[in-house]
């Protein structure tokens, strides 16, 4: 058996750094995401902003699928399958209180606070606050145990916009954290809710290699 069953080491990802970025909707999103030479990851381009620190608990993916079974008289299980409906969301926690953090905490647009710091800033609960759709960038990053080059995994969604918000506890012991749900809807542009890669020089230096039985 061990001999058709192989496992790899560096096949084992850690998010060792997480980031996210935002943008207004209307923001171009980057044409390469990863220099097609080198794997390193492009600059993004301008109107991109990153949220700043996060949670210890970095970012969570989840993927909500709802199933339409056929189910016939001759059989105890289902016969047939489909999905209706496949949603994907981001989870985290900003950790640092910008106009950047506020404007997506409380729905607002980017415009109405800038995102320059230092400026005194004052808004009010929108009545009904409203989805703001925006663009979302979510990357996580390993290193290569061999050489320490990255591993990148990268997540976009081209329309995004937060669905869900927690509670904003301010205390002595504890940094004030915002808990922010994103979900992904699917952009006309791009024909898609989500793109994504897996790129990075410490992920192309796997190319060719196989995996060692013994690693």
């Amino acid at each position: 058996m061990a001999s058709l069953y192989t496992v790899n080491k560096d096949l084992v990802f850690k998010g060792l750094f997480t980031a996210v970025f935002v943008a207004s909707y209307t923001t171009p999103v980057p044409d390469q995401l990863f220099d097609p030479d080198t794997g390193e990851l492009e600059p993004l381009p301008e109107g991109w902003y990153p949220v700043g620190y996060t949670g210890e608990d970095g970012t969570t993916h989840d993927r909500d699928r709802d199933l339409a079974e056929t189910k016939a008289a001759q059989e105890a299980t289902s016969v047939r399958d489909d999905i209706n409906s496949d949603t994907q969301t981001a989870k985290f926690t900003m950790l640092e209180t910008s106009p950047v953090s506020i404007a997506l905490y409380e729905g607002l647009q980017f415009d109405e606070l800038g995102t320059d710091l230092g400026k005194p800033l004052r808004w009010a609960k929108p009545a009904v606050p409203p989805t703001v759709d925006r663009r979302w960038l979510f990357l996580a990053s390993d290193r290569s145990k061999t050489t320490g080059q990255e591993r990148v995994r990268a997540r976009l969604f081209p329309r995004g916009a937060v669905t869900d918000v927690g509670g904003a506890q301010e205390s002595r012991s504890d940094a004030t954290g915002y808990e922010t749900t994103v979900k992904a809807y699917m952009d006309p542009v791009f024909g898609t809710d989500v793109l994504n890669w897996l790129d990075g020089p410490g992920w192309r230096e796997l190319a060719g290699g196989r995996p060692d039985p013994s690693s």
